[in-house]
Parts: C-alpha cells; structure tokens; sequence
C-alpha cells in the first residue's frame, strides 16, 4: 500500500534532541531496548554475551552502506535491524529521527513500516486457524458480521484469496482519502469503500489494501475483540514489542510520540519535515510504527516459527503452512505465501514484506533456511533508500553470491515471440476516474535480434535481459536472479507476474493499449493546432462564400478551441493530483471535477465537428486538401473523445 503521518509535538522533539546533543551523540546512535545492552561507536549492537569480531565486522559494512546510500541521496534517517533466530545482531539509528529539530535516529526511534503492517494482519489470522477458528478456503462472508463482499464470477472470495492477493478486487483510493479524525468503524469504512470485483478468485494476482483491511475485520469478528486490541494484546505484548503501535501519529501514547520520526522530503538544497499519511480507519495495512528493536524481535519471532523467548502464538507447523506458496505459484518463480512475499535469488529463499507510506519506505526480509533476518527503513522520499540498503545487507548476510556478469541465453528454440508485447498493471481502478492514471504501461517485453534467446525487459524505467529458467516453463531470470513468470490462457499468453510477486501485468491490444489513445490523442491535438491556424491565415483573406462553409468553418473552430482548452484542464489536473504527495484526503481536486465534467465537452465538439463535416463536403466550396484535414480533425476527435471515454476519463465515479 501503495503500501499506504502526523507532526509530532516540536516541544517534545526539541528537548529530545537537547538531550543527544548534551550527550555528543554520533550520526549512528544506539539506546538501551528491552533490557539488552547497545555499544557505542561503530561496533555491532548485539547482546553483550554475544559480541564478537563477526558482530563488529557486520557492523562496519552495514554503517558503511548505510552511509554511502545516505550520503548519495540526501537521506534524513535509517533504521536497521539485522537478527539471526536467537539474537539481535545489530539494531542501529543512523542520522536525524527529525532534521530541523536535529533529534537523532536511535533503535527505539519509531518509524512507519508501511505494508510491512500486513505481516501482523496475516500472522492473527494464521493464529485463528492454529486454533480451528478459521478456515481459509470458507467463504469470507460466513465470518464477516457488518459487511458482505459482493457476488461475482458465481465464485466466493476466500481468507487464501486475501492473503495472496487473488481475490479480484479492483485497486482503490479511496482508503487513502480518510481523514485522520474519520469517525467511521472499519467495517462501516469497508461497506462505504467496496472496490469492483474485476477477476474471478485466484485468476490474477492484484495487490488490495481494501482486502488486507477485510482481512483485518474478520479477525475482529471470528475473535470478538477489535482488530486494534488483538494487535496489543494477542501479539504485541506477548512478544515485548513495546516500541510498536498502530495508532495514528497524533494519538500516540506520550512515550512513543516523543520517539516517532519525522518524515522527510529533499527540497531546494534542505530536509523538510512532512506530514504523515493518513488512512483513518484504515490503519491495518498500513500504519505500524515500530522500532528497530521491536522489528528485530518480529523477525526472531518468525525465524523460530511462531515462538520467541518461550512465549509461542502458533504452532511450528502451522507457521510452516504459513510461509508456504498457495494455489500455482510454482517454487521455481516468485509468488506469495500467505501474505508474505517468498522468492529465490540466486539459491537464497527469502520470505518477507516491503512497505511504504508518504515518506518511510521499508523492507523486511527473512532467509529461513539460514535463519537471519534484516529490516531496514528510510524517513525520507523517493528514491527508497531503506529497501537498497536492506537488499545489501541481506545479500551480504546470506552469502548471496555476485550477479555474473551476463546470463546464458536459451538453446532450447523456445519461440520468444509468443511472449513479446506491452503489459500494464493490474493493481488499478478499472471502475473510476482513477483508471485514466493507469494507463501507464509497466513491463515491455522485446526479442532481441543479435542476441537469440534473451528477452529484453524494461520495467519502471530500468531495462533488464532476461533468458528461460530450464525446466521451469514460461519462468525467465536475469542476471541478478529475479524471476519474471508469464501466465496463459488457452496455451496464449495473457500476463506477467514481477519479480517479488505481488503484482500481475495483463497484457495490452486494441483499445486497451495506452499507445492507441497516446497516438489518436496526440493526432487530435495536432490537428486543432493547424485548423486554428489555418482559420488565423484565412481570416479577412478568404472569407467563406457559402453558408454550410461559414457553418463548416465555426464548427472546426469552435472544437479546435475545446479541444485546447481540455488540454489545458488536463496538464492543471495533473500538477494538482501531482501535489497532492500521496496525501490523498483532498481527492478529488477541484481540477479533476472540473476535468470528468469537461469530457462532455469533447462530446459536444465531436457532434458539432459531425454537423460541420457534412456541411464542408455539401455547400461548401473547399479545396480536398481543407476537407480531407477538416474530416481527419473530426475523425480523430471522434475516436479520442470514445477513448477518453473508454479509459474513464469522463462519465465514471470520480471514487
């Protein structure tokens, strides 16, 4: 959500970084956590019974990392823990927890964990089953108590179905469009916020923060407590994660307020301090903060399946069904257990979650079979440094060895066009006037003619080459180890998953291919440009001598001036959505209303430019050159308006 923030109190702040500033404290700052005692310096923060030349030398390499990507990209702060099944290895703060107060980052800084939230959602609801409280295949309307999920596809949506995010539903902002002070109950909030059922069950993969908040329901429901009071007291406190909360940022508990992190933006030259997300009664897949430490002691907890320091929630075997692939996944490509990412890189199995919200970005990966874990979290936007800092240390960790320096193409003759074209997300409104925001195409996939046997894959602005997995059909890897798996149906390709497996790309044709409305959009434009022009030079040189000419010539005069004008309205629209940071409480802008109304006047223009087509061709006394480009400027105004239509540009909810 995706993954999916509030100003703590500056007084609190200011005595705070008094207090460090009074202690000298360095950019790296450890503090005493859950009775375990921290180093200073630059030496592992480990249990003082277990520190060792290994511990320090970790040590030495995470704060050279951490320090590299900082330094490179303008980061306020970064909170680290690295575990292995028995101990903390290292938990660290490194830089400002708040730059303009100058409060430091410590291990018991909290910082916004994003999705990571999910994993809490997913562990309570593997909890309930481990007690036979829950079945995951029963349909999730034989729980829910105040809210039904609508009928579809003649198929019920499944606990399995949320946890790997197949059950179909439509991407939505509107859980992002809360109010921090919303004072509607979950359930209330789910009713009000019901996303399309846009696949049947399990036939795609599409990342819903709407269903992780049902999934969050229906522990409260099968349970009789409050999602919020399970958190705390089935999961919290047993496990000692006192530096851990779902509550909002301005209503945290005074001990914890006064050591949450601030959120950061890079702007002119300087950190400056941002708000934070708000999801109001939507906090289940997004908003834990948590501390190192307290993330340190999630990570043990899963590493010892379900058990930590003598206190178990679940037992070893359901923990096991937990991290295990569901439906066709395949062990051989990336996918997702129930609720947690699981892929294999480079012969390395990694379980976990990554997340973001207006300012933290996080990551937290596991390797089970080796038994370590590293959380790592960034407090400052894009780009997200806390998942390249967690990947390193993961990487070096694990033993994970060096991409080579190219991957071997296929010599099989497997025919590698059947896989080529433009795929765009699924993880989007297919409802709304959100869907015109969608149309942006995700992973392209290209032959490459001197190199037989590789896939050329460009996907968020970064090309990779990918060559088939033997023995894993329609499975391709690239040098770095991450796994693309294409979906068929009927022996056709249809879609893509990605690499860490939370999302599916459909593949594009006809009218459903962003280029089509990019090409006509563009002709259309082009051509009210030169009409207009034309009409400028004509003016008072060439008056019309015919009355279906003069009625010919307003017309294409007239929808050329709509035409602009709605290009205009839509660059306005762009920059407000654009401003709004991810904060979307002000959603929908007054531009984005005034832009799903403005459609109807492209509808207007296309009916006028109709009447002033028959009248250019009968009456008028043209030359063919005028009306052959009068009639292309009505034809392609006609199929952009259909179009703009079509990608609910206009005539659709606007939530």
């Amino acid at each position: 959500m995706t993954s999916m923030i509030h100003r703590c109190p500056m007084a609190v702040l200011i005595v705070v970084a008094l207090c460090w500033l009074a202690a000298s404290a360095p950019a790296s700052a450890e503090t005493p956590v859950d009775g375990a005692s921290f180093e200073t310096g630059s030496a592992a923060i480990a249990d003082t019974d277990a520190d060792t030349d290994a511990d320090a030398e970790l040590a030495a390499y995470v704060d050279g990392v951490v320090d590299a990507f900082r330094g490179a990209a303008d980061q306020a702060g970064v909170s680290v823990a690295v575990v292995d099944g028995g101990r903390p290895l290292l938990l660290r703060g490194y830089g400002w927890a708040n730059a303009e107060s100058g409060a430091p980052a410590a291990p018991d800084t909290l910082f916004q964990i994003g999705s990571i939230s999910k994993t809490f959602t997913w562990t309570a609801v593997m909890m309930l089953v481990d007690r036979g409280q829950l079945d995951l295949d029963r349909d999730v309307n034989e729980y829910l108590q105040q809210i039904e999920v609508t009928e579809a596809f003649d198929a019920p949506v499944t606990m399995r179905h949320l946890m790997t995010h197949t059950a179909g539903f439509e991407d939505t902002v509107q859980i992002f469009t809360a109010s921090k002070d919303d004072p509607r109950s979950r359930s209330r909030a789910l009713a009000d916020t019901q996303p399309q059922r846009v696949f049947p069950p399990g036939a795609r993969t599409s990342y819903s923060n709407w269903g992780s908040e049902l999934a969050a329901q229906i522990v409260a429901d099968v349970s009789g407590m409050a999602y919020e009071d399970v958190l705390e007291h089935e999961i919290l406190q047993p496990l000692g994660m006192r530096s851990t909360s779902m509550a909002p940022p301005h209503r945290l508990p005074p001990d914890l307020a006064a050591r949450m992190s601030a959120g950061h933006s890079y702007e002119d030259g300087r950190l400056v301090v941002e708000g934070y997300l708000s999801q109001g009664p939507f906090g289940a897949s997004g908003r834990i903060a948590s501390s190192a430490a307290d993330m340190g002691r999630w990570m043990r907890f899963h590493l010892n399946r379900g058990t930590l320091d003598g206190v178990r929630l679940m037992t070893p075997d359901t923990h096991d069904r937990m991290w295990s692939l569901s439906f066709d996944h395949p062990e051989t490509a990336a996918g997702l257990a129930h609720g947690f990412e699981r892929r294999e890189v480079n012969g390395v199995v990694q379980i976990g979650h990554g997340g973001s919200t207006r300012t933290f970005v996080s990551v937290m990966w596991m390797a089970p079979e080796q038994g370590v874990g590293v959380f790592a979290s960034s407090n400052t936007v894009e780009p997200g440094i806390g998942p390249r800092i967690g990947d390193r240390i993961f990487a070096r960790l694990t033993g994970m060895p060096e991409p080579p320096a190219a991957i071997e193409p296929d010599r099989s003759g497997i025919d590698l066009t059947a896989y080529v074209g433009d795929y765009v997300n699924n993880r989007r409104s297919f409802s709304t006037i959100a869907r015109a925001a969608a149309r942006s195409v995700s992973v392209r996939v290209r032959t490459i003619d001197d190199e037989p046997g590789i896939l050329r894959v460009r996907t968020g602005g970064t090309i990779h080459r990918f060559a088939p997995v033997v023995g894993a059909p329609d499975v391709f890897e690239n040098r770095q180890g991450m796994r693309l798996r294409f979906i068929r149906d009927a022996d056709e390709v249809v879609a893509v998953n990605t690499p860490l497996g939370v999302h599916s790309n459909e593949r594009t044709s006809g009218l459903d291919r962003p280029r089509t409305l990019n090409i006509v959009a563009v002709a259309t434009v082009l051509l009210a440009v030169t009409l207009l022009l034309g009409a400028w030079r004509r003016w008072k040189q060439q008056p019309e001598t015919t009355t279906p000419g003069r009625q010919a010539a307003r017309a294409g005069n007239v929808s050329a001036v709509i035409v602009l004008a709605y290009v205009v309205l839509l660059v306005v629209t762009l920059v407000s959505v654009a401003d709004l940071s991810d904060d979307f409480t002000a959603f929908p802008t007054p531009s984005v209303i005034a832009l799903s109304w403005s459609g109807w006047a492209l509808v207007a223009a296309s009916l006028l430019m109709v009447f002033g087509l028959i009248r250019a061709w009968r009456g008028a006394e043209w030359g063919l050159w005028r009306r052959l480009h009068y009639s292309a400027f009505a034809l392609t105004l006609v199929a952009c308006t259909g179009l703009l239509w079509h990608w609910n540009f206009f005539g659709a909810p606007l939530l």
